[in-house]
């Protein structure tokens, strides 16, 4: 069994999910024979207020494991957040509950939080025992950081990395210079691809350029961009799983042609995971570093204040 813990609103029956207010309807729903998990619904309403916690149990079910049922967790940015990294992993690792899995991280490893090279030594450690099932992106700061701590930088190219929180991670490393970062470390942010793909889903840091084709996305945007590509409406031919920009709400954005799951880790909000099937573009569930779980609402889940 799993146990998740979940917000509830003081005086409240009701049990909602962390960040919500009291307006959240929750009702149990149970999945088609093939699906392994009892989920809460949640709303996609939520009013901000007072809360506290309540502990709920989670029970799976057994079922076959086929590759059919490759369960894909998408994690957003980490920006030096340790101990949610861990803490969402354990919680992935207790809801796949025997499936398969793989785990692709959408970049931004480095900067704002205390613990950067922690995370870098995990994530590379993960990597090489579980090869392509840890699959890791680069994002714009892990960008930033091997410019500036490449020979051939600028003034400007330093101390633009120092100001976006590169002081944080030059402390988690007692170093007071990014090019005195671990010369493995440095190579393997190098080397780390800024896009992958599924057979329904496009992994990025940002996002894409609409009006340009996948194949012609520049190197740039898919490290940068944030208009006119959250802003965009129509579909782009593949549903598209980003992080880059923090979601206000510090819960994951959900649209009927991209995801964005940004949650804010390094500001205060939890970090999140979306899980994904085979079968389906969009997510199955949610699941973040406090243990918490949902399954978003086809139409999305976004505050609507």
């Amino acid at each position: 069994m799993l146990e998740a813990i979940v917000a509830k609103p003081k005086g409240s029956q009701g049990v909602v999910p962390i960040h919500a207010g009291a307006s959240a309807v929750i009702s149990y729903i149970q999945m088609r024979p093939r699906e392994i998990y009892t989920l809460w619904n949640i709303s996609k309403k939520y009013s901000s207020g007072d809360v506290r916690y309540n502990r709920v149990i989670w029970i799976p079910r057994s079922a076959d494991v086929s590759m059919e049922d490759l369960l894909t967790f998408a994690i957003g940015d980490v920006h030096g957040c340790f101990d949610k990294m861990e803490a969402l992993l354990l919680a992935c690792d207790e809801v796949r509950a025997g499936r398969e899995v793989r785990y692709v991280f959408i970049g931004d490893y480095v900067d704002r939080g205390p613990d950067t090279r922690k995370v870098i030594d995990l994530l590379m450690r993960r990597q090489l025992s579980e090869g392509h099932r840890f699959i890791c992106l680069r994002g714009n700061h892990d960008q930033m950081l091997i410019t500036a701590a490449s020979d051939r930088r600028s003034d400007r190219d330093l101390m633009n990395w120092w100001a976006n929180g590169g002081e944080q991670t030059l402390d988690s490393y007692g170093v007071n210079d990014p090019s005195a970062l671990p010369a493995e470390h440095l190579k393997w942010i190098k080397a780390l691809p800024v896009r992958f793909a599924d057979q329904k889903r496009l992994f990025v840091h940002a996002g894409i350029r609409p009006g340009t084709s996948i194949a012609d996305q520049s190197e740039d945007d898919l490290l940068w961009i944030r208009e006119p590509f959250l802003s965009f409406k129509a579909d782009y031919g593949i549903f598209v799983v980003h992080g880059h920009t923090p979601t206000k709400s510090r819960l994951p954005d959900l649209r009927s042609h991209r995801l964005n799951l940004d949650t804010g880790a390094c500001f205060g909000g939890e970090l999140t995971a979306a899980a994904f099937l085979n079968q389906k573009a969009q997510p199955l569930f949610f699941v973040n570093s406090l243990g918490a779980v949902w399954q978003p609402q086809t139409d999305g889940l976004r505050r609507t204040d």
